[in-house]
């Protein structure tokens, strides 16, 4: 569009040019016609002159003949020339009207052309923007999607009892972890039938429970540890009037990843070592 644009107005001021150059050449040539008829007007005046006076009337009737002539041939020139211009000047009109209306349209054309491009690309950001904030929230849903099969993927489960058959477990003349030595459940592999610890694989809430069996002769008192804390803990007196005891507690613990749980039995206290005497717990949520 720029080098049309460019050569039409190479064009037009070519024309112009040239007009002006031919009207230039016009007025010197009847500038130079002039000059020449009063350059001859002369001459003859002084050659005239010398004629006696007897021959000054036939002079003056030469003379205005010969004046007439040249005036006819000057205005002839003119004529000539003022056609030969004016032929000139519409040859050019006729050659340059019709590019004025073109040019114009173009012109037209452009700026309406430019706006639609510059409308465009405003949309065309706008929509960049959307698409951009639609990725970001697709990755966040994605990720979100992702932490969701994962917590469902993550299964920690485990149950254990004493595993002792008929033996009872104490009494100790100190503090003890009972290792719940036949295990149930354990998936995830985070309880320990060998020290009786469990180990948090994740960090999340835990549901814990507890449950023993003992006879009337000892008292009992289990206790469930988060780390070296005390959480809760299940207990009974010596009596001589129950012939068994049963007790047990629960608790939801929020662990941290490698956070310990285990049951402590109280020194001087005992429980049955079968199956009524168990420990169990699962992850409920991630966090």
């Amino acid at each position: 569009m720029q080098e049309t644009l460019t050569a039409l107005s190479s064009t037009s001021s070519g024309r112009l040019r040239h007009r002006d150059s031919a009207e230039s050449n016009w007025y010197k040539q009847i500038r130079d016609i002039k000059m020449q008829t009063r350059e001859q007007f002369i001459i003859k005046q002084h050659q005239n002159s010398q004629f006696d006076h007897n021959h000054q009337r036939v002079w003056r009737v030469s003379g205005a003949e010969t004046n007439w002539k040249m005036n006819f041939n000057i205005l002839r020139s003119i004529f000539f020339f003022c056609g030969l211009t004016l032929a000139h000047s519409g040859a050019n009109t006729t050659e340059t009207n019709p590019y004025h209306p073109d040019m114009c349209n173009l012109l037209k054309d452009f700026g309406a052309m430019t706006e639609k491009v510059k409308s465009m690309e405003t949309r065309l950001k706008e929509t960049e923007i959307c698409l951009k904030e639609a990725v970001t929230r697709l990755k966040d849903s994605e990720n979100q999607i992702l932490e969701l099969q994962s917590k469902e993927r993550t299964k920690i489960i485990f149950s254990a009892t004493a595993g002792r058959g008929n033996a009872h477990i104490g009494p100790f003349n100190t503090d003890i972890i009972i290792d719940y030595k036949k295990v149930i459940t354990n998936f995830g592999n985070a309880y320990s039938p060998v020290t009786g610890v469990f180990t948090a694989p994740v960090a999340g809430v835990y549901y814990f429970t507890i449950f023993y069996h003992g006879g009337r002769s000892y008292p009992h008192y289990l206790r469930i540890f988060k780390n070296n804390e005390m959480t809760v803990f299940t207990a009974d007196h010596k009596t001589e009037s129950d012939g068994a005891d049963n007790g047990g507690n629960a608790v939801f613990l929020q662990l941290q990843q490698r956070d310990q749980v285990y049951v402590s039995m109280a020194a001087n206290t005992y429980v049955g070592g079968d199956d009524h005497t168990t420990f169990s717990g699962f992850l409920v949520t991630q966090t």
